[in-house]
């Protein structure tokens, strides 16, 4: 059987290709807003949080390096608020901090982990250090007078400031690891935004496009072979009428013929 394209099969082709094209964009634009939601949740929930974090622990270990600088050269009883600031300090504001980052580091990819958990290694023996070398020795005033005292404190401080400078680089770099992680997922997302915006742009203007391309269409493949029909039905009533003027109205067989249009 011989496939014959209608009228109807072309219209229907014609509605067919924009619904089409109408789901496809929807499909595309639902996956894209979709991805974009949790690059935001993760931009939000994740790298952010790990950069304030990471820029608080900085802040934290150059307040405990400038404390325990003073603690070592200036000398003052064993309760002053610069010590005491420092003892908080090691004892509930670093763990607290460093708790926090070990929570949202979970979502870390592993050699983030590995830098992290080497820099919390380091900085435990650190505070450990200001505590049992430099805090313990020199916690009395008259400690400071005494030269064994300040000898066997000198050097453990001292290795103490060189361990700072290696936590600092290995923060630093660690912070703008994250930083980059989280500018890398903003132009992700930016990117498919510009591409969603060109989508529907685009299929905007095709659909557009195609609507008037069927209409047109549509209307020419209805219109025409009715004035077909009306150029034929024109020539019969014009041949009818010739008849019934010649020949009273009648046909060979006998019958009646009236034009079509009276």
């Amino acid at each position: 059987m011989k496939f014959r394209f209608t009228i109807g099969r072309k219209i229907g082709s014609g509605f067919s290709a924009m619904i089409f094209l109408t789901i496809i964009a929807f499909i595309l634009t639902t996956r894209i807003v979709d991805d974009n939601k949790n690059k935001t949740e993760q931009v939000i929930q994740q790298f952010t949080p790990s950069v304030r974090l990471l820029k608080e622990l900085k802040s934290l270990l150059d307040r405990s390096e400038n404390l325990i600088s003073k603690w070592y050269y200036v000398q003052g009883s064993d309760d002053t608020p610069e010590k005491n600031e420092l003892r908080k300090m090691i004892r509930s504001d670093y763990p607290d901090i460093k708790t926090e980052i070990q929570d949202i580091s979970k979502n870390w990819n592993a050699e983030d982990k590995n830098s992290i958990r080497m820099l919390f290694s380091l900085i435990d023996k650190q505070f450990l250090s200001y505590q049992v070398d430099v805090m313990s020795p020199l916690s009395a005033w008259k400690s400071y007078e005494d030269p064994t005292v300040k000898f066997m404190v000198t050097l453990p401080f001292e290795e103490s400031l060189e361990t700072s400078k290696v936590i600092y680089e290995h923060l630093s770099i660690l912070v703008e690891k994250q930083q980059k992680n989280a500018g890398i997922v903003s132009d992700e997302m930016l990117h498919s935004f510009t591409f969603l915006q060109n989508l529907v742009k685009w299929v905007g203007l095709v659909l557009v496009l195609g609507g008037i391309i069927i209409a047109t269409f549509t209307v020419k493949s209805i219109v025409s072979p009715i004035l077909k029909l009306k150029n034929i039905l024109q020539s019969m009533d014009a041949a009818l009428y010739l008849t019934r003027k010649s020949g009273n109205g009648m046909t060979r067989s006998g019958k009646c013929r009236w034009p079509l249009n009276t």
